[in-house]
Order: C-alpha cells, then structure tokens, then sequence
C-alpha cells in the first residue's frame, strides 16, 4: 500500500501541484506560488548541495604529504580471468575495439605515461605455472620480446585474416602524414597488395583498412610512443617498498579501504553523509600514507527521490560521490590525479 502511494500519489501532487501554482494565481501572484511551490519539492535538495559542496572542499581532498622515495608502486594482487578483456595488467591487446584509447586504467595511464618507472603485481589465476608469483611490467622498446602490449600487438586481432604485416601497415601511415600521400593512392597501393597475395576476395575492402590506418593505428601510436608494455617475473623480495590500493569496482563484496578516514560530521546518520578513501597510495613496510583520495558519498538523494526509491525498493537508490574538493565525480579520475600529485618529478 505504501509503495502506491509512493508511486502515484506523490509524483501526481508533484505534477497537478506545478500547474495549480502555474495556472490559478494571476500576475505576481503567480510567481509567489511557482517560488512556494519550487521551495517545498526542492528546497532539501538545494540545501544539501550547499552542503556537500562544503564540506568537499573542507575534506574531500587529494592529499600528499610525503616525497616518493621511488617512482614505482606494488599494485597488490590482480586476478586473471578470461573474461576480463580490459583490466591492467590483464588487457588483451588484440581487443583493438576499444583499448587502449578509452581505458581509464590508473596503472596503464600511470605506466605509459612515464608517471612511474614500473609497477609490480601478484597474479592471482588459474594458469598454475604464473599463479601465485610476482611480475613487474615496465616499458621497453616496442621489438623487445618480454613486451605483452604495444601498438604492433594490439592490431594483431584487426590484421589475423588480413595478410599485411605491422611493418607495412606502419609504411602507410608514415605515407598518410601531413603533406605525404593522398587516400585514393593509399587505397590502391593496399589494393595492389591484396592482389600480389591472392587476398582480392577477403571479405574487408582497401577503404576500411586505410580507415583503420588513419584512426586505431593513429591512437595506439599516439599511446604506446613505439614503446612497449613489457613483464618480467621477480622475486618478492624485489617488491617495491610503495604499494597504492585502490577502492574495489566490485561492489557486491568487501570493497571499502579500511580503516576509512576519522571524519565525522553531524549529517552522518541525518542524510547518510560518510568520507571513504577512493585510494591510497602507503609505505608497505609501515603502513604509513603517504598520500590519499578522500571522496565524499551522500546516501539522501532528496524529499522526491526518496519517495520513488520507497516506491521502488532500496536496489534503485544511487549515491552521490565526489572528490578532489568536488571537481570530480569519478574516482578513477582523482586516483589517476593522486597517482600523478604524488609521483611528480618537479615536485619540491
């Protein structure tokens, strides 16, 4: 009965209550009852983001308080599953559909991008040979043969039935450059190639493989910089004396970082207000932080929100959350900015 009423009742006083207060009043009145009606359906709502922005400001931070004594982290244990396509260090390469240009990744941004010299794991998997044992993945020159992702792997998928190599697809777009060769000279000197190797019946047409040249192959030579991701084994005694831990994507299990932040506030119970670490980055032999993203999460999403939620069920309640004094939403971007603030070589 009550989720009924939560249902219909409230969204149709919500709606039949605007165009009372739209249509009945005349001339000043009018706005009187609009400003009267926007105040009891929203008023709670701009209250409580005055307060967030607040107290984002006041506590949730990205902080660093001590100088790396390397420019490399532990990353803790990753697990290898087969259908984890996008992970890091667990990336296909020949998933060319959609890595690397669009992974937010804060390992793989922090590698490629030179913010750290290498980072090392424990694989978790169900290879018995590689389970259980460290690795540390860094970059070498793209050639090298512990690489396991580059630019000339990741098009290995697109290129499997096509019978041109990296090398030459390399030859067309250095050709494509500004001021070089023109697309309908490009296309039939990739048509000409198909026809040397009896290739003319394959079911891709030159056009979409110079399409692919032009953007796939522009954004992984734009990434990897003809270097590659490689991976060597270590002993854990080699293990990097700084380990950054990351919040859990998983949410159905344990994926807070505890023990959480000691802030607390009196909107605690009233609005379910509560400061987590969306990551920290520690001394492994301490325990010690040496840096870390504070982020701030609002369970109350407001008088109308909540009344669809009581309507539909705790399952359909979102949460609020942001960080870096509340620029950002996304905790995989202030991760990323915390890895950066805490590595950076021209820091004083």
């Amino acid at each position: 009965m009550r989720s009924i009423v939560f249902l219909f009742i409230i969204p149709a006083f919500f709606t039949i209550s605007f165009f009372v207060a739209l249509i009945a009043p005349k001339g000043k009145r009018k706005l009187l009852w609009l400003f009267v009606w926007f105040l009891v359906f929203f008023s709670d709502f701009i209250l409580l983001r005055v307060v967030m922005a607040y107290y984002d400001f006041k506590y949730a931070k990205i902080s660093v308080y001590e100088k790396p004594a390397i420019h490399a982290y532990y990353a803790g244990e990753r697990e290898i599953v087969k259908w984890n396509r996008s992970g890091f260090p667990l990336i296909d390469p020949t998933n060319w559909l959609n890595f690397p240009a669009s992974t937010t990744d804060a390992n793989f941004i922090s590698l490629i991008n030179g913010y750290v010299n290498f980072i090392d794991y424990k694989e978790k998997s169900e290879n018995p040979i590689t389970n259980g044992k460290y690795f540390r993945i860094y970059l070498d020159d793209y050639t090298a043969k512990e690489c396991f992702l580059s630019a000339k792997l990741s098009t290995s998928g697109f290129l499997k039935s096509i019978p041109i190599t990296y090398e030459e697809l390399n030859i067309f777009f250095n050709q494509l450059q500004p001021n070089h060769e023109s697309d309908d000279k490009i296309i039939r000197e990739i048509k000409s190639l198909l026809d040397d190797r009896n290739a003319s019946m394959i079911d891709i047409k030159p056009s979409k493989i110079l399409s692919y040249i032009k953007y796939n192959m522009k954004d992984l030579k734009q990434i990897y910089k003809d270097k590659c991701v490689a991976r060597k084994e270590i002993n854990e005694d080699e293990i990097a004396g700084i380990e950054l831990v990351l919040e859990k994507e998983n949410r159905m299990t344990d994926w807070r970082i505890e023990p959480a932040p000691n802030i607390k506030t009196f909107l605690d119970d009233l609005i379910g207000l509560s400061f987590n670490y969306g990551g920290i980055i520690k001394d492994r032999q301490t325990g010690r932080i040496l840096a870390d993203n504070i982020y701030e999460n609002v369970r109350y999403q407001g008088a109308l929100g909540e009344s669809f939620i009581k309507a539909f069920g705790s399952e359909s309640r979102g949460y609020w959350i942001s960080c870096d004094s509340g620029r950002e939403k996304y905790l995989d971007v202030c991760n990323q900015k915390m890895i950066v603030e805490f590595f950076k070589k021209d820091r004083k």
